[in-house]
């Protein structure tokens, strides 16, 4: 039987030791058993915790239990600190950047002659050793992310669970209970349940009603979060946690004995903050908004991975697109626009070009629909691609300006727009792709070179737009969906 050391005030004593060397600081010893511990101990079980059950009145009307994985004794503290640094080093922007004594401006002339002046004898005023130079092995952008096997990450969140289990109730559902949003009556709910208010809480459901959320978010030592949200950092710095029956189904059935495998679904839902795409014309928007990323000079489509390179100041437009794309891009890459399936379209559009026959040895490289060394693909591919997702692309008579075109129109979902650019002063020649999307009945402008897309005030913005655009050698086309 292990020896127990002095019982700990809250749960968050866990997540403060666990960085602590054993020099510093006694951490508690680990046991098998839960029920030899008493409340609020840190040992990780590996066996059922009873919870009880609490109506809205504080009265216990039941029990009931969670039955998660947990690691064994001596691996339990490596497994969730590892976890916790994954989070907390992906976190990490890696934007810093400093000048290096080649980067910094001036500095061609030496400041005085090399003799006779009785000083130290410089070269330059972008030495390191003066200021406003270089800067000696200075920070520079870098990627800081590490990587954690989904079932670690897993085993770390349910280790956690379970080591809360002393300090964790649940809660009948309450959604109903609050009529208009106050704080107060939350309060003294919180009392009746047994909890401080001034201790941190974390309350899991499987939904947030409306007025709950209001009613809670004037706490500062509250958390109101889903089980499909669930942060580690989080379980570990509170003092208590608040579970409704629904949400301890779902913690029994993702981190269970009896959890059977990782699927699709399950990875779509552990990414944090992540919302599903369920209406076609938004697949739509994340088709076409990587697509136009992608023409851009040789990028490849954004993946869920390198969304933290997206972190920069914006407007709350630019953060409503990216919370809806960045929920699809995996989706999207997978059964949508990627390079095979583009290369396959090109590949089947040369089959079927009736010049094939004239073409010399440099169609190897320079292919008529692909360019293999920028990699960009030719309006045909686009077109092609579109109508395989079932849209219908229609070419735009410029002679007839951008009155002729319907903005309101139900069917139209976006335009596209190809447009000529030089970049690399002036040296290179091109064209360049936008696309214009309507959301809620609010036109966007996706361009890719803007720091944010673009919201248009009305219509009547997009058609001067539209006629700026074809008055300077621009094409326009419409992208319909004939199923609305």
């Amino acid at each position: 039987m292990a020896t127990l050391t002095p019982t700990p005030t809250s749960l968050s004593f866990f997540s403060s030791s666990l960085f602590l060397s054993s020099s510093s600081a006694k951490l508690p010893q680990l046991s098998l058993s839960s029920k030899t511990l008493p409340k609020s101990s840190l040992s990780v079980s590996c066996q059922l915790s009873t919870i009880p059950i609490l109506s809205f009145t504080g009265e216990k009307i039941g029990e009931t239990y969670l039955d998660l994985k947990s690691a064994p004794p001596d691996t339990a503290r490596a497994v969730v600190h590892r976890a916790i640094i994954t989070d907390l080093q992906n976190k990490r922007r890696g934007t810093a950047s400093t000048l290096t004594r080649s980067e910094v401006r001036g500095g061609g002339r030496k400041p005085y002659p090399q003799k006779k002046t009785g000083r130290a004898r410089r070269g330059s005023m972008r030495s390191p050793l003066r200021p406003g130079g270089g800067v000696i092995f200075g920070p520079k952008p870098r990627d800081w992310s590490i990587k954690i096997n989904k079932k670690e990450k897993r085993l770390a969140i349910s280790t956690a669970l379970s080591s809360a289990a002393e300090n964790t109730i649940v809660v009948e559902e309450f959604g109903d209970k609050f009529e208009k949003p106050k704080t107060r009556e939350f309060i003294e709910a919180l009392k009746r349940w047994g909890l401080d208010p001034k201790q941190k809480s974390m309350f899991l459901m499987m939904d947030v009603p409306q007025n709950v959320l209001l009613s809670s978010r004037n706490i500062g030592t509250l958390k109101m979060l889903t089980p499909r949200t669930l942060n580690l950092f989080d379980i570990l710095n509170c003092d208590n946690l608040v579970l409704t029956p629904d949400a301890v189904d779902f913690l029994n059935g993702r981190y269970g004995e009896n959890y059977e495998g990782d699927t699709e679904e399950d990875d779509d839902e552990e990414e944090e903050g992540e919302e599903e795409v369920g209406s076609e014309g938004m697949t739509f928007l994340i088709s076409l908004f990587a697509f136009v990323s992608w023409h851009r000079d040789d990028r490849v489509p954004l993946t869920v991975s390198g969304n933290r390179n997206l972190n920069a100041k914006v407007t709350e437009a630019y953060n409503y697109i990216i919370e809806i794309v960045r929920s699809g891009l995996n989706f999207m890459q997978k059964d949508a626009f990627t390079r095979a399936n583009l290369n396959s379209i090109a590949e089947k559009l040369v089959l079927d070009d009736p010049n094939k026959e004239i073409w010399t040895p440099f169609s190897l490289v320079f292919k008529p629909h692909h360019n293999s060394i920028t990699g960009n693909y030719d309006i045909n591919v686009l077109i092609a691609a579109l109508e395989e997702k079932g849209k219908t692309v229609i070419w735009h008579d410029r002679r007839n300006g951008a009155s002729a075109i319907d903005l309101n129109d139900e069917m139209l979902m976006g335009i596209v727009i190809n447009v000529p650019v030089r970049r690399y002063a002036g040296l290179w020649k091109g064209r360049h792709w936008i696309a214009l999307r309507k959301i809620d009945g609010v036109w966007y402008n996706l361009d890719s070179d803007l720091h944010a897309p673009h919201c248009f005030k009305d219509n009547g913005e997009v058609g001067e737009y539209l006629d700026y655009i074809l008055s300077h050698d621009g094409q326009v086309l419409l992208v319909k969906d004939d199923r609305q």
